[in-house]
């Protein structure tokens, strides 16, 4: 569960306040932003529900407690963005949700988090996310290979994260089997256009430079695999040391786990696109 420094900088106070036009009237959006440092953290519709970073963490933790996965469920990964505006967590269920897939005598860690997010902007609403993240090093880089998303709903008063929490673990025991049957199919597949389209499709997405560190792992790989093809399963892996070893951004990376769990038919379902905001001196606009 989340350590006392974690909850600490969660722990910061926040002001919402209407925002009036040029001529006196009441807009359509109310600002939220920091007394701390006079920053804005968001301008968002006067429906959409928001509440503290701190709270959102409160009620998962409360119902994890309540589900009895309190007890070795650990933070994979925890990240405040934008001086705080956006928050994501990643709780790691305990070790007997774990699984292992031996893929040509590598075996593979496979563990389900929840992702717990909440924002003060549009596009960061309160919820929940989850899916299986595979353990690509032991320097604790993951990457997802399996997810879903909470239903987005920014307009509701609260939020049943019981429910939530029972569809995790419901998601949990239907896609762990389905899981092991895709990669065990996959350690056996390849064709000869599978490197070029997968370097077409990574050209689409990202830079020249990312797609010039494709070739040189392929590459790579193709030399360790003693020249013959590579198989889906090692392309996997390609594009997950990419993802996990050359993106330093956490929303970036989050966008292409989502696209390479696409590529690979793992049914990863969509999430929101994230449009950045600039910081705002709110004392500028009082």
């Amino acid at each position: 569960m989340l350590l006392e420094a974690q909850r600490q900088l969660l722990n910061f106070e926040t002001v919402r306040e209407e925002l009036l036009t040029s001529s006196g009237i009441k807009a359509d959006y109310d600002l939220i932003w920091k007394p701390s440092d006079n920053k804005v953290l968001g301008m968002l519709p006067k429906d959409q529900y928001v509440i503290s970073h701190t709270e959102a963490v409160q009620r998962l933790e409360e119902v994890l407690k309540r589900e009895g996965l309190d007890t070795g469920t650990s933070i994979a990964k925890f990240q405040l963005l934008r001086n705080g505006a956006r928050m994501f967590i990643h709780y790691r269920l305990p070790d007997e949700f774990k699984m292992e897939i031996d893929v040509g005598g590598n075996p593979d860690k496979l563990f389900p988090e929840i992702v717990l997010r909440n924002g003060y902007d549009p596009n960061t609403p309160f919820g929940l996310e989850w899916g299986i993240y595979r353990e690509v090093c032991s320097n604790g880089a993951r990457m997802l290979v399996l997810g879903q998303q909470a239903t987005r709903k920014v307009t509701m008063g609260d939020v049943d994260i019981d429910v939530m929490v029972k569809g995790v673990q419901s998601f949990i025991g239907e896609m762990l089997g389905r899981l092991t049957a895709r990669i065990q199919a996959m350690a056996v597949t390849t064709s000869p256009n599978l490197a070029e389209s997968t370097r077409k499709w990574l050209g689409q997405l990202m830079s020249q430079k990312m797609v010039e560190q494709y070739d040189d792992e392929v590459t790579k790989q193709i030399e360790i695999n003693q020249g013959k093809l590579l198989t889906e399963w090692q392309m996997f892996n390609v594009l997950t040391y990419l993802a996990t070893h050359r993106i330093n951004s956490y929303s970036r990376q989050r966008a292409m786990e989502l696209q390479v769990a696409r590529r690979f038919q793992f049914g990863a379902k969509s999430r929101l696109p994230i449009v950045e905001l600039p910081l705002v001196d709110a004392a500028a606009l009082s």
